[in-house]
């Protein structure tokens, strides 16, 4: 049976270590006197510490829907280490996904060797490609998604190498090239927790889940799943008293709490420590018992219009929470397109609404709105 709310998930301390600053990037620069070694400790950017010619992080402009997403969208230090696709992950600093667009001071760079570098930032390729591939790799699996762009940018490279990378990177069972850049595998991924996959897209998560808040209203019944773009909707939620939650959930009672004017399930079965999740045939039956207005959920992968999962599992859970609410609302960022999964749970046009970020490629979202609604959420720079 499921755990109390109370209890925390096993091995959850190690995730919720602080940072500590890591010291020793060496930048060279060469003058007209001689060359001068200057070495500094580049801090970790959760420290607040920053490359040259940066803002402060507190100074920096925020996307709408940051604010409210602070506690639940929250970065962490860990990653993936270079195993194979589906093995155990290991803490460590990950690196920082850059958006398209942000620059330096004054339109410059700043070179740093031997990591990746914050927005605006130039990382230098002084370790051959199969480093350059390695941080790559690291990227993508810690963000979910990268552009071609961006990493050209980001590598000082051309877009032709950015595509012999990403074509190394696929063979060997990391990530799937899409239209415009390169998203992780499932299959790598399997073994990210919620932490991981709550850092992953967040810009993009927030405003998906600003823009599904429009469609709840005072007295209503919501089902949210396991997934972690869901969890993002319960402060909006809670503004919505008298309300009612059901889900399968940990971190979704966790963040509830004992808010009034929140009628709380938390729906039993067999817990899966790291999905921090009640899932399979138990669970389904026990949300084969209850009704919603509606439900809320996200998926692992969207391909020609299906939406796969990793587990049976999983998908047992979903289909149950759809068979039983009014209606049902896909919520799915741009990086879930072109993803290979093993287990089908349905077509989009079984959903009622789709919503997205507006980094969807044109031709998915024409695609989309050809098989049910679609409203497309902006995510500012």
């Amino acid at each position: 049976m499921c755990p109390s709310a109370t209890s925390p998930p096993p091995n959850e301390a190690d995730q919720t270590r602080q940072y500590s600053a890591d010291p020793a990037v060496t930048i060279k620069d060469q003058t007209d006197a001689g060359v001068v070694a200057v070495v500094r400790a580049l801090g970790d950017i959760f420290d607040g510490q920053r490359v040259p010619g940066s803002k402060p992080l507190g100074q920096r402009r925020r996307r709408p829907g940051a604010a409210m997403s602070k506690h639940i969208f929250e970065q962490h230090p860990s990653s993936v280490d270079k195993q194979s696709p589906g093995s155990a992950t290991s803490p460590e600093v990950r690196p920082r996904r850059l958006s398209a667009g942000r620059r330096g001071a004054a339109g410059g760079h700043t070179t740093i060797v031997g990591a990746m570098a914050e927005p605006g930032t130039q990382v230098a390729n002084e370790r051959g490609p199969a480093a350059r591939r390695e941080q790559i790799r690291r990227w993508v699996l810690a963000d979910g998604y990268a552009s071609v762009d961006d990493l050209a940018r980001q590598f000082d490279i051309s877009v032709m190498t950015v595509h012999r990378d990403l074509d190394a990177l696929e063979a060997e069972g990391w990530l799937t090239k899409i239209r415009g850049g390169a998203t992780a595998n499932p299959s790598a991924l399997v073994e990210a927790g919620v932490r991981e996959r709550s850092a992953a897209m967040r810009a993009e998560k927030a405003a998906i889940v600003a823009m599904a808040a429009r469609l709840v209203t005072h007295g209503q019944s919501i089902f949210l799943d396991d997934s972690t773009t869901a969890l993002g909707l319960v402060p909006f939620l809670l503004g919505h008293p008298p309300i009612t939650i059901v889900t399968n959930f940990l971190p979704v009672v966790s963040a509830v709490g004992e808010t009034a004017g929140v009628e709380l399930h938390l729906v039993g079965g067999q817990y899966h420590a790291r999905q921090e999740a009640c899932l399979g045939l138990q669970t389904a039956d026990a949300i084969g018992r209850l009704h919603a207005d509606l439900f809320f959920m996200s998926t692992t992968a969207l391909t020609d219009g299906k939406c796969l999962h990793r587990s049976e599992a999983t998908v047992l859970v979903r289909r149950a929470f759809m068979a039983n609410a009014s209606r049902s609302v896909l919520l799915v960022d741009h990086a879930k397109f072109g993803r290979p999964a093993p287990h089908l749970l349905c077509g989009i046009e079984e959903f009622d609404i789709v919503i997205t970020d507006d980094g969807i490629d044109p031709e998915d979202l024409e695609m989309m709105r050809s098989r049910t609604q679609v409203q497309v959420a902006p995510v500012h720079q």
